[in-house]
């Protein structure tokens, strides 16, 4: 965790994606947002690539760190974000790799 100016900066790392796959926690002015990488999309999509370490055990294993963040935005590194209820996307995510069936993924 570090401080860049008003805002506080905390990573967690989540691999699935790929093994070193890294999201960021961003809390400044009263608002949190999180700018997930390749991890995480809206509607809960995730990504998986074909290469190694991209594993939906991965994911499995550490999409809990997301839970109960109260995430405002989801800021993803490709398509469209959001900068209000990012946290019911995650939510979805977390949900769908509860149960045997896939989640959505790109």
């Amino acid at each position: 965790m570090f401080q860049a100016g008003d805002a506080v900066v905390r990573a967690v790392t989540l691999p699935g994606h790929s093994v070193e796959s890294v999201c960021y926690v961003v809390d400044k002015g009263g608002k949190r947002y999180l700018f997930s990488g390749d991890s995480i999309y809206l509607n809960g999509v995730l990504s998986l690539i074909n290469c190694y370490g991209s594993t939906m055990e991965g994911y499995r294993q550490n999409i809990g760190k997301l839970a109960g963040l109260n995430v405002e935005a989801l800021i993803p590194s490709h398509f469209r974000l959001t900068l209000s209820g990012g946290q019911a996307h995650i939510d979805k995510a977390i949900e769908a790799l509860r149960c045997s069936s896939l989640p959505p993924m790109m």
